[in-house]
């Protein structure tokens, strides 16, 4: 991951890294690492709009550096994939089971069946999981919700 705050000149060093690398990569079987360029992180909490806003700012400068997708909150999903496409892909962090208590310094947060029904292509599932008594039941539950989210 990238901080799209870096600037333009920073993701075209990346990818162009990444290309250098290549060869080496495919000889020793391995696959070409996602460059993903983190958008506004979901601690932050100010206007939805002007956030909205900033992140798909950062989305179309990561597209057009060649990065594969970004990180951002699942409010942000639909907007961005309307933006750049499908195949831009999205990682969603901040993702809490609905209805759970307990405060953390996640502002932007939404349930695993929220960011599937968004449109995120991976989900960063944290603090729910780590913190739970049963870490194995918490990512069942997170599996059957998103299931549910699929469904929709």
């Amino acid at each position: 991951t990238l901080h799209l705050a870096g600037g333009e000149a920073m993701c075209r060093a990346a990818v162009a890294g990444r290309a250098q690398a290549l060869s080496r990569i495919e000889e020793q079987g391995g696959s070409l690492p996602l460059l993903m360029g983190v958008s506004v992180l979901t601690s932050e909490g100010a206007d939805p709009a002007s956030i909205q806003a900033q992140v798909l700012q950062r989305a179309i400068l990561a597209q057009d550096c060649g990065l594969d997708g970004i990180v951002c909150s699942g409010f942000e999903v639909r907007a961005v994939k309307e933006r750049c496409g499908r195949d831009f892909l999205c990682l969603t962090p901040g993702i809490r089971f609905t209805g759970a208590g307990g405060a953390d310094d996640q502002a932007r947060v939404c349930s695993p069946a929220q960011a599937v029904r968004e449109g995120a292509d991976f989900i960063v599932m944290g603090r729910p999981v780590t913190r739970a008594d049963s870490p194995v039941d918490a990512v069942r539950a997170a599996l059957a919700n998103m299931r549910e989210g699929i469904r929709i």
